[in-house]
């Protein structure tokens, strides 16, 4: 740094132009022949820009099929769409999952990209048959009762029921289970008398 006595010294910078991520070099050169510059090249480094990923449909009902949440950009970049990509686990049953997001474009690094989601058991309603008996000396079964919502998945559902047949005079209470990927929020019991 400094100059002489004959004016300014015109400086100009040349070599590599850096854009996308990665090491350049740049190289100086003076236009006054009456100097030497000492250290004509300059190493740099572009890095990979930061970004959040906005992170939806965290939550699902059990149905029977996989489940991924989605992701998307937060801000966009001057050179294009960023598209995040979903991979990692893929949800089926009841649980808590890990997904992980990933961009296409080296250009950018994700600040998040991991998330959380969870497949919540499926709500069912059990629907009993109002049913009334008079003692006749025979066993008297209460009917099997029906599912609401069960989205088509009744063979997976596997309703189980107990305490439908009885045959002396006398109070009883029925009940339903259904399994792990489900659960009874209404109608798990059924009161009735002979």
């Amino acid at each position: 740094v400094g100059l002489g006595n004959d004016g300014v010294i015109a400086l100009s910078v040349a070599g590599e132009g850096g854009v996308n991520v990665g090491s350049y070099t740049a190289t100086a050169s003076l236009e006054n022949d009456n100097y030497i510059l000492q250290n004509t090249t300059q190493s740099f480094t572009i890095k990979a820009r930061e970004i959040n990923l906005v992170w939806a449909n965290l939550t699902f009902e059990y149905d029977g099929k996989a489940k991924t949440p989605t992701a998307s950009v937060q801000g966009q970049g001057s050179d294009g769409l960023l598209v995040a990509a979903v991979v990692g686990e893929t949800g089926v049953d009841v649980g808590t999952y890990t997904a992980t997001a990933t961009l296409a474009n080296a250009n950018y690094v994700v600040k998040n990209p991991e998330q959380q989601y969870k497949i919540e058991q499926r709500k069912l309603t059990v629907v009993w048959e109002d049913v009334s008996f008079t003692y006749n000396g025979s066993e008297q079964t209460v009917p099997t009762p029906t599912l609401s919502n069960a989205g088509g998945l009744e063979t997976e559902i596997n309703l189980t029921c107990e305490n439908l047949t009885y045959k002396n005079a006398g109070n009883y209470v029925a009940s339903a289970s259904v399994s792990a990927n489900f659960t009874i929020v209404s109608g798990a019991t059924f009161a009735y008398e002979i």
